[in-house]
């Protein structure tokens, strides 16, 4: 297993062992009120819960939010949510917490699941201030000649904005 999947993260954070982690994650991701209903029928057609188990082992060694995502959206595509328990009772879990849960979790991780493109990312990618080459070479950029003029590139808006001398 791969400390750097899903399961290796989820059981990393929720102190499970890898053996449980379907079991685990099926309890976290089933719609809250409706668990015992779930249990009953588990009891009872042991088959029905097989889609919602085939999505988790689908995820289990998927590494970032993207990939889960996708799985999820081809999940919802080809087993879509007919019949009393499923359709109008909500007895099955919800591919809304799967990926919150992903989400949270891949994106807490220190090597996984989160790109560079962070706002602080971005924003240091933007700012107006010229390399060391620039300055000892004189050549001047677009975003140094827009801080001379008194205007520069809001980091989180992407645009550019005057700023006023006090």
């Amino acid at each position: 297993m791969n400390n750097d999947s899903f399961c290796g993260l989820f059981c990393a954070k929720h102190k499970c062992q890898p053996d449980d982690f379907d079991m685990a994650v099926f309890r976290r991701c089933l719609y809250p009120n409706r668990y015992y209903l779930g249990r009953l029928l588990m009891l009872v057609n042991q088959d029905y819960f097989d889609s919602d188990f085939a999505l988790i082992e689908a995820v289990k060694n998927l590494t970032n939010v993207r990939e889960i995502n996708v799985e999820i959206d081809a999940f919802r595509h080809t087993h879509p949510q007919k019949g009393l328990f499923r359709h109008w009772l909500k007895v099955h879990i919800s591919g809304q917490r799967l990926l919150n849960e992903a989400t949270i979790i891949c994106q807490k991780a220190p090597s996984g699941g989160r790109s560079d493109t962070s706002r602080a990312a971005m924003a240091a990618a933007n700012s107006p201030v010229p390399s060391q080459s620039e300055q000892t070479s004189g050549a001047t950029s677009d975003a140094t000649n827009d801080v001379v003029a008194g205007k520069r590139f809001h980091p989180l808006r992407l645009t550019r904005r005057t700023t006023f001398a006090n």
